[in-house]
C-alpha cells in the first residue's frame, strides 16, 4: 500500500477539520473507521451487531461504543471497545484524525467517528456478546457506489445515504449513522485526496 495516503488522509482532516458540533444532552460515544490493506486495496471493518441487542439490533456499524466517564476521552473509548469487539490490540491501531461528530436522534447518542489505520496482520475475533459477524470490506466497492448513486446528493437529517457489501453469500445493509460517517469520509476525505494525487476521475483512482 502507498505510504503517501497515510500522511495525505492526514494532512484532508487537518485541513477539513472535525464535521459537526457536540451534542450536549445526547450520550457520549465513539466509533472507529479502521481502514487497513488487503490484497493491495484498502478495506476497513465493520460489525453486524446481534438481532437480541437492545439497541440497534441486527444494524451494520463500526467498531466502538459508549464513553464511560468524562476521564475517557472519545479516541480511547473508540480503542478501548475495537479491541473488546474485534480482538486487535489498541496499540495496533494509528488514529489519523477526526472525522467528527454524527448524532442518532432517536437513541440519544453523540458519536465522535475516528479515522483509523491498521497493518491487517493481528487475527480478529468477535466479542460473541456484542458482534454477530465482523465484515471486512473494500473500500472501492463502497466508494463505486458513492459514486454512481449520491455524487451531487445532499440529504436531511432524517435521509441517509445507504451502501451494501456482500460477504459470504450474504447482503449486508448500511445506512443510518454509519452510513453518514462513510458518506462524509469519502465525500469530504478519500475522494479529494485521490483526486488530488492522481488528477484523474476518481473512478479510475486506486491507492
Amino acid at each position: 500500500m502507498a505510504p503517501w495516503i497515510l500522511e495525505a488522509l492526514i494532512k484532508r482532516l487537518r485541513d477539513t477539520g472535525s464535521h459537526g458540533r457536540p451534542t450536549p444532552d445526547h450520550a457520549l460515544g465513539a466509533v472507529l473507521l479502521i481502514l487497513y490493506p488487503r490484497d493491495g486495496r484498502l478495506n476497513f471493518l465493520a460489525l453486524e451487531r446481534p438481532w437480541d441487542m437492545p439497541q440497534h439490533p441486527g444494524q451494520v456499524g463500526l467498531p466502538g461504543g459508549g464513553v464511560r466517564n468524562e476521564e475517557e476521552a472519545p479516541r480511547d473509548a473508540a480503542l478501548r471497545e475495537a479491541e473488546e469487539e474485534v480482538g486487535i490490540p489498541r496499540h495496533r491501531v494509528r488514529v489519523l484524525g477526526v472525522l467528527g461528530h454524527f448524532p442518532i436522534l432517536v437513541s440519544g447518542w453523540d458519536v465522535v467517528a475516528h479515522l483509523g489505520w491498521w497493518e491487517g496482520t493481528d487475527p480478529v475475533r468477535r466479542q460473541e456478546a456484542e458482534v454477530e459477524e465482523i465484515l471486512q470490506v473494500p473500500l472501492e466497492g463502497i466508494l463505486d457506489q458513492h459514486i454512481h448513486k449520491f455524487a451531487g446528493q445532499t440529504f436531511s437529517p432524517r435521509e441517509y445515504p445507504e451502501y451494501f457489501h456482500d460477504q459470504d453469500g450474504r447482503s449486508h445493509r448500511i445506512w443510518g449513522c454509519t452510513g453518514r460517517i462513510l458518506h462524509h469520509f469519502l465525500e469530504e476525505i478519500y475522494v479529494p485526496v485521490i483526486s488530488e494525487a492522481s488528477g484523474r476521475d476518481p473512478e479510475s483512482n486506486q491507492a
